[in-house]
């Protein structure tokens, strides 16, 4: 089976998954803005990985996260006690956190092996 992963990434997280992916399959590993589509008809299978850039989405897509950081950071500024679940929201929503773990690849390479 001769394979193909395409990313895309701002962060590296994607890229991560990619590289993780391709290893994994033993395939080629190409940026999405490097793979031409004239390559594409070679490979048995192509995977695509790519995220999204929360700044270009739309303001009532954007809204609801807004409103609850909004909400958050007054119970914060009030004194009140933030549970784990609002540290936790609050912490991704100003620093960036990489979630990335191997294992999480599994199912997608054993399905890829199986095609």
């Amino acid at each position: 089976m001769k394979t193909l992963v395409i990313y895309s990434s701002k962060t590296g997280f994607v890229k991560k998954y990619a590289e993780w992916i391709a290893e994994e399959l033993r395939a080629d590993l190409f940026p999405a803005d490097r793979a031409h589509k004239s390559i594409f008809r070679s490979y048995d299978t192509i995977i695509y990985g790519g995220g999204f850039d929360l700044t270009k989405l739309g303001f009532f897509d954007r809204l609801p996260i807004k409103l609850l950081k909004m909400k958050i950071m007054s119970k914060k500024k009030k004194g009140i006690p933030l549970d784990g679940d609002e540290t936790g929201m609050l912490n991704v929503m100003e620093n960036p956190v990489d979630f990335t773990k191997k294992e999480n690849i599994k199912e997608l390479v054993d399905h890829a092996l199986k095609v």
